[in-house]
């Protein structure tokens, strides 16, 4: 089941990237909830589609050619640990961004209900209970 899990979560951000929140979110429960790192500007947690639409449409709006690429997955169970590359350029400034995070996801009957965001990667493969 895991490997079904990590294929559709690369097709979630494939569309993420094409900006293409609909495919998005069809990976995702209607009550998926998301937990966002402390001391970030969308701290805490969210639930639901329209929340995380939400959340994506701010990113896509705040950067021109955004793109969360994977580097690789990790699996346990029900839990992949997505390792990732994003990069963009802010749409006011013209900086060039780029940040490593993970996404700790969970999946439930082949949808995503749960998303925790780990800046940096630090802590989601403890909290998968996983080692390198």
């Amino acid at each position: 089941m895991s490997r079904e899990n990590v294929e559709m979560l690369r097709g979630a951000y494939r569309a993420l990237g094409r900006g293409d929140l609909e495919l998005v979110l069809e990976a995702c429960d209607p009550q998926i909830e998301c937990r966002l790192p402390e001391g970030g500007i969308n701290a805490g947690t969210l639930r639901g589609h329209d929340r995380l639409r939400t959340l994506l449409e701010g990113y896509l709006d705040s950067f021109e050619d955004y793109r969360a690429e994977p580097d690789r997955f990790l699996e346990a169970d029900d839990r992949v640990v997505a390792f990732l590359r994003i990069t963009g350029r802010g749409r006011g400034s013209g900086l060039d961004f780029e940040d490593r995070p993970a996404h700790l996801w969970t999946i439930r009957d082949g949808k995503a209900i749960r998303l925790e965001i780990f800046p940096r990667g630090e802590g989601a493969l403890e909290a998968a209970g996983l080692r390198e």
